[in-house]
């Protein structure tokens, strides 16, 4: 490759990446000297529609060490007490134990010590209240533990 990344160039690498993987696709931006170059191979699922490099794919738990990362590093400014319980931060969330919920923190998140159940998917979008519409299903949720009692691998 010269000193310019191009589309072909990225998309070159995906396809070679994927020639005899069971990887169904792959997009990639990569962003060199200011310029922001994006490419996809493949397809978005065994059987489904080709890949894009505007795909949304679900990153479960890959952004737990960068969110924990950026957790630790505001903590240490000052900027976030872990262990402040998460309904003051965000008042929507609620489960049906009412003192477990007020006493479950955001170090009890991090550390997956929170009692909330493993799996509790529910897409509510990606628009500005997301996150508040999210935190209001737990409402319906009981809690597994009380919070801090014990490690519970959880997305």
């Amino acid at each position: 490759m010269s000193g310019t990344i191009t589309q072909s160039d990225i998309a070159d690498l995906l396809d070679a990446a994927l020639a005899g993987s069971s990887v169904p696709g792959a997009a990639l931006a990569v962003l060199h000297g200011g310029t922001l170059t994006t490419a996809s191979a493949g397809v978005a699922c065994h059987g489904g529609p080709d890949m894009s490099p505007h795909h949304q794919f679900p990153i479960m738990s890959l952004a737990k060490g960068v969110t924990a990362m950026a957790a630790v590093s505001c903590a240490r400014e000052g900027q976030l007490d872990l262990d402040e319980p998460v309904v003051r931060l965000l008042p929507q969330f609620r489960t049906m134990n009412r003192e477990w919920s007020d006493a479950i923190t955001l170090r009890h998140l991090l550390a997956n010590t929170s009692g909330l159940p493993p799996f509790h998917f529910i897409d509510t979008g990606d628009d500005d209240r997301a996150l508040q519409s999210y935190a209001a299903t737990f409402a319906e949720v009981e809690p597994t533990f009380c919070p801090g009692a014990r490690f519970s691998y959880s997305n």
